[in-house]
């Protein structure tokens, strides 16, 4: 739960400096949401890279669906019904978390008229439902996350995007397997997106892993290396997978005005940590069936 407020902050920080736009942000979030400019980058550059990801399957399969593995308190949903979006939206996470979302999302008439009373945990209110199912599960069982899934009424014969955003790595190996071969064993039309933790250099994730574990949350499947994440991912059709350094530096070299704009937001004065931690993590685009295209559009190939 710790771990799902300390990311709601940190993403509403990064909105408040005016890295994002995200109306939703500050919903999903109690309590002061200081950063500092080198954790602002870091989910702007994440942000971005996300929901352009997100905003191009739509575009691509406006009736398609998607799930959130892991999801926290994310506010994607809500963006995206903003644009109009007509996709179902499944978010997968704790029985904790779920309750906490839920009490989040009725303090908000605005969140509650997007998905529903009964999404919003409001006894009785089983005939207000939306496209949004917020569904609580253990990702280190699959079997059963996937049946209360198809409960709710996810349709594998339709295009679908599965979203994990610092999920695999909190899992061992063998789990973090089960999470991926899932989502491409069940669906036909599937893009993955894969936000998550690598171990690019010995020193520096070993001062990582013991800030996690510190915390609590110990990166039990952390990759170690990006061909590692390769080859987890090697049984879709096609697939693009880079660090976030490279993902931040492709997004201003895409536009030359953004490093101008996000520059006057604050004080950045320590590039060469920012591009160290930034080479920790990495993004996965990997899709099979008619979501292949996405994976070039969104990796820029």
């Amino acid at each position: 739960m710790e771990l799902s407020r300390s990311t709601a902050k940190a993403k509403r920080a990064c909105a408040d400096k005016g890295y994002v736009a995200d109306p939703f942000a500050s919903l999903l979030c109690e309590g002061d949401a200081a950063g500092d400019p080198l954790l602002h980058r870091g989910y702007y550059a994440r942000h971005r890279a996300v929901d352009a990801a997100l905003r191009s399957f739509v575009r691509l399969h406006p009736r398609g669906q998607i799930v959130a593995l892991g999801a926290g308190l994310d506010g994607s949903f809500w963006r995206l019904k903003a644009t109009g979006c007509e996709c179902a939206y499944f978010e997968v996470d704790s029985d904790l978390v779920v309750a906490e979302k839920q009490r989040l999302i009725r303090n908000h008439p605005i969140l509650v008229e997007a998905v529903g009373q009964h999404a919003a945990g409001v006894s009785g209110a089983e005939d207000d439902r939306g496209a949004y199912h917020l569904i609580g599960g253990d990702l280190r069982d699959m079997a059963t996350v996937s049946s209360s899934l198809e409960r709710e009424g996810l349709d594998a014969t339709k295009p679908t995007l599965v979203l994990c955003e610092c999920v695999l790595a909190y899992l061992d190996g063998d789990r973090g397997d089960s999470v991926v071969e899932w989502a491409r064993a069940t669906f036909v039309d599937v893009f993955v997106v894969c936000y998550d933790v690598v171990k690019t250099s010995k020193a520096f994730a070993k001062v990582m892993l013991d800030n996690f574990r510190a915390r609590g949350a110990p990166l039990l499947g952390a990759a170690e290396s990006l061909a590692d994440v390769e080859r987890r991912f090697g049984g879709f059709g096609a697939r693009d997978v880079r660090d976030m350094r490279r993902v931040y530096d492709a997004l201003i070299a895409a536009a030359p005005d953004e490093l101008k704009r996000i520059a006057a937001l604050e004080i950045f004065d320590d590039p060469d940590q920012f591009a160290l931690i930034m080479s920790h993590y990495c993004l996965v685009f990997a899709a099979s069936g008619a979501c292949v295209p996405l994976v070039g559009a969104c990796s820029g190939g």
